[in-house]
């Protein structure tokens, strides 16, 4: 799976470009990114529950966080946007973790949950593997590379979105 910061990098590149219709790009718009930055890490919150790649990693969640932004955003305008950029920022997690490097049984995420409880995974990885084997002696080499790339690679897109918003 990709580090919080390839999550975050994710977020901001997935809400940026379907949201950048709506809203300022002054201090109003930074707070948006800020927020899809949280949103595409989110889905990790799971792992202080022990349900790693389940429920929380599903189009299930997805549909939960544009239900609750739309009853959150009620009389916001042009809420619909703002709603769609926020579930995009929230599903850019499950698409880079379909493309993970996954070790942890069962590979994969659990997708289509409600409607299915498989996993289920690319059969390729893009991300280098992020270890969280703390006491391990390669922890601090493997993720210092896995966060190089993710910046490498996520890092220009969100940029890009940005300053196309802008």
């Amino acid at each position: 799976m990709p580090s919080p910061l390839g999550h975050a990098l994710g977020g901001i590149a997935a809400g940026v470009a379907v949201g950048r219709s709506s809203g300022p790009a002054g201090s109003s718009g930074r707070a948006r990114i800020a927020v899809f930055a949280v949103l595409g890490a989110a889905a990790d919150l799971d792992l202080l529950f022990g349900t790693h790649s389940t429920y929380s990693h599903s189009i299930g969640a997805v549909g939960a966080i544009a239900v609750l932004a739309a009853v959150f955003l009620m009389r916001q305008p042009g809420r619909w946007t703002l709603v769609a950029a926020l579930a995009a920022a929230y599903a850019s997690h499950l698409a880079l973790d379909w493309f993970n490097t996954d070790y942890a049984s069962p590979v994969g995420i659990m997708a289509l949950w409600p409607f299915s409880t498989a996993h289920y995974h690319a059969g390729f990885a893009i991300f280098p593997p992020v270890s969280r084997d703390f006491g391990a002696a390669w922890f601090l080499p493997t993720n210092a590379w896995a966060a190089t790339f993710e910046i490498l690679v996520l890092g220009p897109l969100a940029l890009l979105a940005v300053r196309r918003r802008t």
